[in-house]
């Protein structure tokens, strides 16, 4: 990914032009206020600074993002519209507007993710570690314990970019705010180590809360579809545990976290159907992570996950108590069952 410099020149300019998700899904490029990017040149702001190339390392058995060079960002500015002149900064301006939509949304229902911010946002950084070999190698990532977004160019055309899609970004935020809820400090390793019996069930629960906040930030069950086909991901779709062969108490010799994730997720939306209350379930869910970790924290066994779901009930109202009952009766019949539902 070549990264477009416009060097020695400010920018002003009220509204940039981005990718802008619509309520039926689709997209369109049109100019929007971002409000936390103070300087649109330079991708610098109140939630964080972009910098191109820097190392993402393992160090001490923790994640650290060495940072690179400065990004800036060629645009064309009239009557207060800056315009990217390539794709690379319409992406750029797109991911952070996404994140900045994401934050609002969280911070309007309450919940504490102040300390992610400022992030570091690190794109198409070096990977020198063997230990990090599994990073995706297109998308939008998160590094915990680094507390760093990683932008990484998309391996073929997209309708939209995977770092531009709405969705992908609340998802990759999802991941930040799980690992700050679950040990009250971003730059804190997991709660769990990945030698923890239960260590695969939590990466599938990281993965579903993630799609739980793809989904509901952005009110579409669909979010990925504008970059990927993966249907699989649906959260409307009518996927249950016991369809899953990737789980935490199955011995199988490659794990899929997406798999299980994907029926947590659709137990959320599941949820936010039956209540009509998006903020009311997205609210649900955060409270429900940072209960579980405080309770499950000395857990030692494979189901420590599912563990969750309890919470999602015992922290709801009575509407979402009903409403959770039902979804995990349906999606996780014959595989766990909540003690407090009837």
């Amino acid at each position: 990914m070549i990264w477009s410099m416009l060097l020695g020149c400010s920018m002003d300019a009220d509204r940039l032009v981005a990718f802008q998700v619509q309520s039926d899904g689709s997209y369109t490029v049109e100019p929007r206020a971002i409000e936390s990017l103070k300087d649109p040149l330079r991708m610098k702001g109140e939630l964080g600074e972009m910098r191109a190339g820097g190392v993402l390392a393992l160090r001490g058995g923790e994640m650290e993002y060495r940072g690179g060079r400065q990004i800036e960002v060629l645009a064309v500015v009239e009557d207060g519209v800056a315009e990217p002149v390539d794709l690379d900064g319409l992406i750029l301006y797109s991911f952070y507007g996404h994140l900045q939509d994401t934050r609002d949304a969280l911070e309007r229902v309450g919940v504490p993710i102040a300390p992610l911010f400022p992030v570091s946002m690190a794109v198409t950084p070096a990977v020198p570690d063997i230990g990090l070999a599994l990073l995706p190698v297109e998308n939008a990532a998160y590094a915990p314990s680094a507390n760093t977004f990683i932008l990484l160019s998309d391996l073929s055309e997209k309708q939209v970019p995977l770092a531009a899609n709405a969705g992908v970004v609340a998802h990759e935020t999802g991941h930040g705010v799980f690992h700050l809820l679950s040990t009250g400090d971003p730059h804190a390793a997991k709660l769990f180590p990945p030698e923890h019996p239960g260590a695969q069930g939590i990466s599938s629960l990281d993965e579903g809360f993630s799609d739980m906040l793809g989904g509901l930030v952005t009110g579409d069950p669909r979010f990925i579809v504008p970059s990927l086909n993966l249907p699989s991901r649906d959260l409307e779709s009518g996927i249950t545990a016991e369809q899953v062969s990737s789980r935490p108490e199955l011995e199988t010799t490659s794990y899929d976290p997406y798999a299980l994730g994907s029926v947590f997720a659709a137990t959320a939306w599941d949820i936010r159907l039956e209540t009509d209350d998006v903020d009311g379930t997205l609210a649900l869910v955060c409270d429900a992570v940072k209960s579980w970790a405080e309770a499950e924290a000395d857990a030692d066994d494979a189901e420590v996950a599912y563990r969750y779901l309890d919470q999602l009930v015992a922290l709801g109202d009575a509407e979402q108590r009903q409403a959770a009952c039902a979804a995990i009766e349906l999606r996780f019949a014959g595989v766990y069952s909540v003690e407090e539902c009837p």
